[in-house]
C-alpha cells in the first residue's frame, strides 16, 4: 500500500515522526483525508502521479482501505515513510 500510494502518504506525514505512532493508529485515514483536502496539496501529488503515468487514485478507494487497516499496519506506514524521509536526509547530507 506504501508503494501504491507513497507521494500521498509522504506528504500527509510529512510532519510526523517514529514517536507519532499512536495518532497514526488511531488517526490515519483523517490525517491523510485532511491533508489531501488542503489546496492544492491534492492537486500535486495528482501532477506528481501523472507525470510518472501512474492511474488517477480513486479518493473514496483509497480512504476505505486506509480505514480498513489495523492499527499495527497503520504504524508499519508511518514507520516506513518517516524511514524513507531520514535516509533520504542522509544521502542530501552526504552530497
Amino acid at each position: 500500500m506504501v508503494d501504491k500510494y507513497r507521494p500521498v502518504f509522504q506528504t500527509a506525514l510529512a510532519d510526523l515522526f517514529f514517536d507519532d505512532f499512536r495518532v497514526v493508529a488511531r488517526s490515519l485515514p483523517a490525517i491523510v483525508m485532511g491533508a489531501m483536502a488542503e489546496e492544492g496539496v491534492r492537486e500535486g501529488v495528482e501532477n506528481e502521479r501523472s507525470r510518472s503515468d501512474v492511474p488517477v487514485i480513486e479518493w473514496k478507494q483509497l480512504e476505505s482501505e486506509i480505514s480498513a487497516l489495523d492499527p499495527l499496519a497503520r504504524i508499519w506506514i508511518l514507520e516506513s515513510v518517516v524511514r524513507e524521509r531520514l535516509r533520504d536526509e542522509e544521502r542530501e547530507g552526504r552530497s
